[in-house]
């Protein structure tokens, strides 16, 4: 378990990819696009910026963690992206800001992001995303039930075969299409 220093500090900065200003890697767009996201962390409100300042020292931990074959996983982040390639058992995955990838996966799967896109390729089991704001994208699914839910943004479903698929009759600010391949 990593936790920011709440003793010293309320505003923290993950930092850009470069200096210079260049376009950040896509785990980091969703916040230099939004320029800051301010979340409750152990009780307390933090705020994560996109630029470093004398007000918001850098301080970030990336984690890569490999599991075995067939193990459950469950990741929970406050703030930042996660991403997941090639798990083969049932995942739940939640970011309260930040976007989410699957790619090449099997299992339940359960994705909630309260800002953020959610991407989902190339899996092979039940699966239900949830975005408070973002797009949703799910291509090449395939499970007994397939659930999308956005209250802001687009739903695209790509080749989701032998599915009963499920989304919200509330109305959204979005389109949703779902595409044959």
């Amino acid at each position: 378990v990593a936790h920011y220093p709440l003793d010293r500090h309320r505003r923290y900065a993950y930092p850009r990819d470069a200096a210079d200003g260049a376009d950040a890697p896509w785990p980091l767009s969703w916040l230099i696009e939004s320029g800051s996201s301010t979340v409750t962390y152990r009780g307390e409100r933090v705020t994560v910026v996109g630029r470093a300042s004398d007000s918001a020292p850098t301080l970030f931990v990336d984690f890569r963690i490999e599991v075995p074959a067939g193990m459950a996983v469950q990741i929970k982040n406050s703030v930042g992206a996660i991403s997941s390639k090639q798990v083969t058992g049932d995942q739940t995955l939640d970011t309260a800001s930040g976007d989410v990838r699957v790619a090449e996966s099997s299992g339940a799967l359960l994705v909630d992001t309260g800002s953020g896109d959610v991407t989902v390729a190339d899996h092979q089991g039940d699966v239900a995303v949830d975005t408070g704001s973002g797009d949703v994208r799910l291509e090449r699914a395939r499970g007994a039930t397939i659930s999308a839910d956005t209250g802001s943004g687009n739903i695209q479903l790509t080749a989701v075969r032998g599915a009963i698929l499920r989304y919200p009759e509330r109305a959204h600010l979005g389109i949703f299409l779902l595409m044959a391949r």
